[in-house]
C-alpha cells in the first residue's frame, strides 16, 4: 500500500490521509475514475464552491479503489494511521514531512 499524506491549510488545519493498494494505482479504471481531482489550491475562486458541492458523489466513485480515507487534525492522529498500515511507502506533504516518523517517506 502507499499512502498520500497532504496538509489544507484553508481555515482549518485539516490532514487528509489515502492509501491505496500499488496495483490500483496503475489501473486504468482508476485514472478515469480520478480525472476531475484537482489540489484545491490549482483550482480557480470561482469555482471552488461547485468543486466542493460535487465532491461527495465524485468521491464515492473512487472511495472503492481507496484502502484508506481519513480526516485528521493533529499529526498525531495521521501518525497513527501510518502506524496502523504500516504501507510500502508514504508521501508526505511539504509542510509536515519532518513531523510524521516513518522510515520510507518522500516529500510530495
Amino acid at each position: 500500500m502507499v499512502i498520500a499524506i497532504d496538509l489544507s491549510k484553508d481555515g482549518y488545519r485539516v490532514i487528509a490521509i489515502v492509501g491505496a493498494k500499488e496495483h490500483v494505482l496503475k489501473n486504468r479504471d482508476f485514472d478515469r475514475a480520478t480525472t476531475w481531482v484537482r489540489h484545491f489550491r490549482e483550482i480557480g475562486s470561482d469555482r471552488k464552491k461547485r468543486y466542493l458541492s460535487t465532491l461527495p458523489r465524485r468521491f464515492k466513485k473512487i472511495k472503492q479503489f481507496l484502502e484508506l480515507s481519513r480526516i485528521c487534525f493533529d499529526v498525531p492522529c495521521a501518525q497513527s494511521y501510518v502506524y496502523r498500515y504500516r504501507p510500502l511507502v508514504i508521501l508526505v506533504d511539504d509542510k509536515l514531512f519532518n513531523n510524521i516518523d516513518y522510515p520510507r517517506k518522500v516529500r510530495e
